[in-house]
């Protein structure tokens, strides 16, 4: 499965951009459906890192696809990328940033089980166009890790982390970039701040109970239903055994073993 982008989005993307250089946007939403215009979009996705160094599917509205798969990993590291925390209702919240702070925001949120290191190296492909932003939730990576006595590890309170790291930051507008527990952290975001996002990138992300099938989330759901010390030990053997941590970061890889 690679991520796949809409041309939307890259138009979006390129419009942000543009308009962050003082320019105005020489390509029209209008012109989408034009499969040359389709495929220098795709190629400038690709350039400017988007979906840096991995292969792009871009399906247009007239549902023609367009594919490219050149890597961007030459680019050029333009900006550094610096390590902070900052404090957020009481906590201290790790982040990486990197980038020009008047270019085009994007907001990066990872996995599970994973914090803002997963994207140690897109950080560096997108710096060169784009201000990106990748905090650590509570709970991951460098961020506090407050007992689940005192902190409510639900969704609807990781995105209000979220979000008042980003009022924090003065952050009023930004791509949201999903992989995984990203999304339905991201997903409540732009639900409630729409006018801020620009553009939405998925990657593993769902938002539908449709994409949590039995045949994966059994256990889940069991311990849902059943709190008890038993099923939370066989949850954690299931997720974060060293088996269960190769699992997530080896399944589905060709080059398995160079990661």
């Amino acid at each position: 499965m690679y991520p796949r982008i809409t041309l939307n989005f890259i138009y979006h993307a390129y419009a942000d951009h543009q308009r962050a250089m003082g320019r105005s946007p020489m390509i029209t939403t209008q012109s989408l459906a034009n499969s040359r215009i389709a495929r220098n979009l795709t190629a400038l996705a690709i350039a400017i890192g988007i979906l840096a160094g991995v292969q792009v599917v871009a399906r247009a509205d007239d549902g023609s696809t367009v594919v490219a798969s050149k890597s961007v990993s030459t680019m050029a590291h333009a900006s550094p990328t610096l390590y902070k925390t900052i404090k957020v209702d009481g906590l201290q919240i790790f982040y990486r940033e990197a980038g020009p702070k008047h270019a085009p925001t994007i907001l990066l949120l990872h996995g599970f089980p994973a914090s803002s290191f997963m994207y140690r190296d897109l950080i560096g492909q997108l710096a060169g166009q784009f201000h990106v932003i990748a905090p650590d939730y509570p709970g991951f990576g460098y961020s506090d890790a407050p007992s689940p006595l005192a902190f409510s590890y639900t969704f609807d309170h990781l995105a209000d982390i979220m979000e008042h790291f980003i009022d924090r930051l003065h952050v009023d507008r930004y791509a949201l970039y999903m992989q995984d527990f990203g999304g339905p952290v991201g997903f409540r975001l732009a639900s409630r701040h729409p006018d801020r996002v620009s553009a939405l990138i998925l990657q593993n992300a769902n938002a539908y109970e449709e994409g949590l099938p039995d045949s994966f989330w059994t256990l889940a759901r069991t311990l849902w239903q059943d709190p008890s010390p038993a099923n939370f030990d066989i949850i954690r053997e299931a997720a974060l055994s060293d088996a269960a941590l190769e699992w997530n970061y080896t399944d589905d890889i060709c080059i398995a073993v160079e990661v």
